[in-house]
């Protein structure tokens, strides 16, 4: 068994750095009336091109692609999608990048909250000028990497085809979960580690 979230998809978005170690990020969409979660995760995908690998991410992270899971069902719809061609599949970022288990915290704003946490997500790596010997990113790191998530979540947003939200208790792998829908994402002003990159 497995949980469900009614009109849910999954969007498991795959990397790698140039070292073949594998980068992850899982998105949750809601998505738009006759819309299959094969349309929602290309929305997805396609946004993630355009402003995360093209103006965040580092030159040395290459897309490979998405999953997608129907969550509305224990046994939905699933598919592999390949990122669009004639977009670039490599980060746009050429500084000198931190190690990769310093990475950059996107924090999900979520309409409701009581009782209830708002996401989370990670980019990495992060430009190593851009941080202070306390980890505090820049303002103008800030400005711009604020930028690009709001056109990201704005692109994936302006059509009825997907929704962003957090999908919440998904640590008890059974039955039907909330869900909220996301306001905005932001990044966070210090540098987030996360060890298991370096494994």
């Amino acid at each position: 068994m497995t949980w469900t979230s009614s009109g849910v998809t999954e969007v498991t978005i795959k990397g790698v750095w140039t070292n073949n170690k594998p980068i992850i990020n899982v998105l949750h969409v809601t998505r738009g009336a006759d819309v299959n979660s094969t349309v929602a995760a290309r929305d997805v995908l396609n946004n993630w091109q355009d402003h995360i690998v093209n103006g965040i991410l580092a030159n040395n992270y290459t897309l490979q692609g998405a999953t997608f899971r129907d969550r509305g069902a224990v046994a939905g719809e699933t598919g592999f999608i390949a990122p669009d061609p004639a977009k670039t599949t490599v980060g746009t970022n050429t500084s000198i990048t931190t190690p990769p288990s310093v990475a950059l915290l996107v924090r999900k704003a979520i309409a409701t909250t009581a009782g209830n946490r708002s996401g989370r997500m990670y980019l990495g790596a992060t430009q190593e000028n851009e941080i202070d010997e306390d980890g505090r990113l820049s303002a103008a790191l800030i400005s711009a990497v604020n930028t690009k998530l709001a056109l990201f979540f704005n692109g994936v947003d302006d059509t009825d085809q997907a929704r962003l939200v957090v999908v919440h208790g998904t640590g008890d792998d059974f039955g039907e979960k909330e869900k909220s829908n996301v306001t905005s994402l932001l990044i966070d002003p210090m540098v987030a580690t996360q060890r298991r990159r370096l494994r």
